[in-house]
């Protein structure tokens, strides 16, 4: 992964879609959450969600797509969010990662115990910008999905050497995009 490379993560904690585009390793350019209803049969679960990542990926022209490789939903929901990418990215020159649970884990041991909620609140503290929707956490859990999106983006740039995920780091950064 170069530093100028696109990585658009995807976290699916059905019905929510969260999504986070880091512009290389150390830049988050956004993170959302998007419903994704289930409608009446599964097929129409998989044009929703389908219709969802064509417009991730056409607005954000990613280089890497990475998803969760570890199955946390039916077995049906994880091959459905697989199967959509890969056929969203079949003719393009995107590739297409999974990250386990284990490596994402692993990106924040250093810091404190990796659950879910305590990796969201590194990842406010890393990318500040996050603080609003830490905040709603309390009122809409489903905002915990845009934080599995960034937490999986860091798990996948983890990959390639320390991430440089440190405090000074980040105040680093944020002063110079202040």
């Amino acid at each position: 992964m170069s530093a100028k490379s696109r990585t658009l993560a995807i976290a699916w904690n059905a019905p929510y879609l969260g999504f986070a585009v880091f512009n290389g390793p150390q830049r988050l350019r956004v993170s959302g959450i998007r419903a994704v209803a289930k409608r009446s049969d599964d097929n129409d679960l998989s044009i929703h969600l389908q219709d969802h990542i064509r417009r991730l990926i056409r607005r954000f022209s990613p280089s890497v797509i990475a998803i969760n490789g570890t199955v946390k939903h039916t077995r049906f929901e994880s091959a459905t969010l697989l199967r959509v990418v890969k056929e969203e990215t079949s003719s393009g020159s995107i590739e297409v990662v999974t990250v386990k649970d284990e490596e994402i884990r692993s990106s924040f041991e250093r810091f404190t115990e990796p659950t879910r909620f305590s990796m969201a609140a590194w990842a406010t503290l890393f990318f500040p910008k996050l603080t609003a929707h830490f905040l709603r956490l309390q009122r809409k859990p489903q905002y915990l999905g845009l934080f599995d999106a960034v937490s999986l983006g860091i798990g996948y740039m983890s990959r390639f050497g320390d991430y440089q995920l440190t405090l000074s780091a980040a105040r680093e950064r944020n002063s110079l995009h202040a």
